[in-house]
């Protein structure tokens, strides 16, 4: 009798060490998630068309991110197949994903106020920026818009980038100018081919 007391007691206490291990890791895990998600917000999700994700700052999962989600600083953002997204960030700057898209919203260094920093990693974007600069980072090259510009971005097939600039001030790597209605080819960091376009010039993937 006395041992059967004694094992039970034993169970009873791996019970609690167990449960107390649990509740440890789930409050961890509980903090890594508000971490990544409760950060300075960047915008808010317009709309969206199947799959769009997003992943925090201090996240290693891709969350599904629907209509009116917000988003905050340090956030990536995909797009996976046949899937697109029409997001809103500050001073009414409008930013548009196409498929298999992945951008990097960034918190703008501390002199740059009122300018967005996304770097795009993949893929295609449209950015319209009435109010704020926007600086957009690749691996190989960087765009500056001033206030007022509106650049549609695509990755061609064989890797290369075609920027078209429909309205305002753009620069290239802080030299290579663009102007409205020009749409300027790079392949890495040197520029390919520049050139002027009608206005009812219309996108076709190379």
């Amino acid at each position: 009798m006395s041992s059967k007391r004694s094992d039970r007691k034993i169970i009873i206490v791996l019970l609690l060490a167990l449960f107390t291990e649990v509740f440890v890791l789930a409050f961890d895990l509980y903090r890594v998630d508000s971490k990544s998600h409760h950060g300075k917000i960047a915008g808010y999700i317009i709309s969206k068309e199947n799959k769009f994700l997003r992943r925090g700052d201090e996240s290693l999962i891709w969350d599904s991110a629907q209509k009116g989600d917000e988003l905050f600083y340090n956030d990536s953002v995909m797009t996976l197949s046949q899937s697109q997204a029409h997001i809103y960030l500050q001073e009414k700057t409008e930013v548009t994903l196409s498929e298999n898209t992945l951008v990097l919203i960034e918190s703008a260094e501390a002199d740059s106020k009122n300018e967005i920093h996304l770097k795009l990693s993949r893929g295609d974007l449209s950015a319209r920026n009435p109010y704020a600069r926007t600086r957009i980072d690749h691996t190989d090259w960087n765009l500056n818009l001033e206030k007022g510009s509106d650049v549609d971005i695509r990755e061609t097939l064989n890797g290369q980038f075609q920027i078209q600039v429909k309205a305002g001030e753009v620069q290239l790597n802080g030299q290579q100018k663009i102007n409205k209605d020009q749409v300027i080819e790079i392949n890495g960091a040197a520029v390919q081919s520049i050139q002027n376009i009608s206005r009812e010039f219309s996108w076709e993937k190379s």
